[in-house]
C-alpha cells in the first residue's frame, strides 16, 4: 500500500487535483441549469 501511495503521490499534485474539482463543478453547473432552463416552460403552462 506504501508503494501505491507513493506512485500515486508522485504523478498527483494540488494544481491537478483543483482542475478536475472545477471542471467537474462546471459540468454539473451545466447540466443542472439545462434542466432548470428545459422545464421552465412546463411550470408556466401549469399556471
Amino acid at each position: 500500500m506504501k508503494g501505491f501511495m507513493k506512485k500515486f503521490s508522485g504523478k498527483v499534485n494540488v494544481c491537478s487535483v483543483i482542475n478536475a474539482v472545477a471542471l467537474f463543478l462546471a459540468i454539473d453547473t451545466v447540466n443542472f441549469a439545462c434542466v432548470w432552463i428545459m422545464y421552465q416552460s412546463d411550470m408556466i403552462q401549469a399556471k
